[in-house]
């Protein structure tokens, strides 16, 4: 049962408790118990055992805000499910300023089993360093102004080593190394360096993507339940052939077997992905419990390779976001970063994709002249009879 779980907590002797991965410090009142503490979470309860304290925290930084609320409502009602709580409801939301810091509080309800007793849970959620954290107080419900008074006491002790980052200049114009720039669109921004690597575990997962993670543009859209959808946007040295309309479908196929080899023909259609001065291939290949998005845009340096990756419902969001970021691109090569290829590949080109274009059209024409020219020279010449001079 629940509040047998809450009242059976083990004891521990410390009043300060450092947690160095979430960058806060508890500073619990005398007399409260601990049960757990490590770097990143922290257990405990309250001298007379009446209320149960969890602290642990969610990653990525993202702003308080009423939504937010919501979304870690739902994360609480799961934690409650996992207690085996029964008749888990949220009761409030709020918004304001603790210490400084912008914080949610939130009110649930519950009973412990089915049929009995009612209980209660009060959390604060505020911003660290690339995380949220969450301040949890659990207890039987005639001891809910306890709880609320717990909180109050948690938070007002408590201190902050990693402060919230600003993250708001994070967001619009990004540049890089890579000879390309862009503008991310609206609700994504580039991590804090803290929040890569938790960043990086999002396409690390699917098993594919770039080499060095870490020389490319890396956007973020990071959801309140810790959850995140990226996109890495890539220069690679290689480069496709000359990509136009003509062309799509077998650039399209030479792609899929440089990302796929013998799964290439498991990949759906490409998309086109359109520029006012170059085409670029779209690919989302079905991906078990992930979706995925794959793009290849031609420049000077190469290509650029965006790899998308983030939850089965955000596959529309990683697509609407390339090709927004994409459409922003701005070039520091000459031509407007355009794809560099010799004359003999465009000849190659112009034959394989045009062969009724007009300007084939009239070298085959000269070229028949010359050589009709050529041949009338020799052979009309050999059947002319020489003269007799007198």
């Amino acid at each position: 049962m629940l509040l047998a779980a809450l009242l059976a907590l083990s004891p521990a002797r410390a009043d300060v408790f450092a947690l160095a991965d979430a960058g806060i410090t508890l500073d619990v009142p005398a007399g409260w118990e601990m049960t757990r503490w490590s770097d990143w979470d922290w257990k405990g309860k309250t001298g007379d055992g009446a209320v149960a304290v969890e602290v642990w925290y969610t990653p990525f930084q993202v702003p308080i805000t009423k939504e937010a609320a919501e979304r870690w409502a739902g994360l609480y009602g799961d934690k409650l499910d996992d207690m085996r709580a029964v008749g888990v409801l949220r009761d409030t939301v709020s918004l304001a300023d603790v210490g400084g810091r912008p914080t949610a509080r939130t009110t649930m309800h519950f009973a412990f089993e089915k049929g009995g007793p009612k209980g209660v849970m009060v959390v604060a959620a505020f911003p660290v360093e690339g995380k949220v954290m969450h301040v949890a107080m659990l207890a039987a419900a005639p001891n809910a102004s306890r709880a609320t008074a717990a909180l109050d006491t948690v938070l007002a002790r408590l201190s902050v080593q990693k402060p919230a980052a600003e993250i708001l200049a994070l967001g619009g114009p990004a540049t890089t190394a890579l000879g390309f720039g862009a503008t991310l669109p609206g609700g994504w921004r580039r991590p804090l360096p803290i929040e890569e690597p938790e960043a990086d575990k999002a396409l690390a997962a699917i098993g594919v993507g770039p080499k060095d993670p870490s020389a490319c543009l890396r956007a973020i859209r990071p959801s309140p339940s810790g959850e995140v959808d990226l996109i890495l946007f890539c220069g690679e040295s290689w480069k496709m052939g000359i990509l136009d309309e003509d062309s799509f479908l077998v650039e399209e196929d030479l792609l899929k077997k440089r990302f796929f080899g013998k799964a290439a023909d498991k990949v759906p259609v490409a998309l086109k992905l359109e520029r006012n001065d170059r085409l670029g291939i779209l690919l989302a290949p079905d991906v078990s419990g992930k979706a995925l998005r794959i793009a290849a845009i031609p420049y000077d340096r190469g290509t650029i390779v965006a790899w998308g990756v983030g939850e089965p419902d955000s596959a529309a969001e990683l697509e609407s976001a390339i090709r927004a970021t994409s459409a922003s691109f701005t070039f520091d090569g000459p031509d407007g970063g355009a794809s560099i290829h010799e004359v003999g590949e465009w000849v190659v080109h112009t034959l394989s994709y045009r062969p009724w274009h007009p300007a084939v059209i009239a070298a085959g024409a000269l070229f028949l002249a010359v050589l009709g020219a050529f041949g009338w020279l020799i052979f009309g010449g050999a059947r002319r009879k020489p003269s007799v001079q007198e």
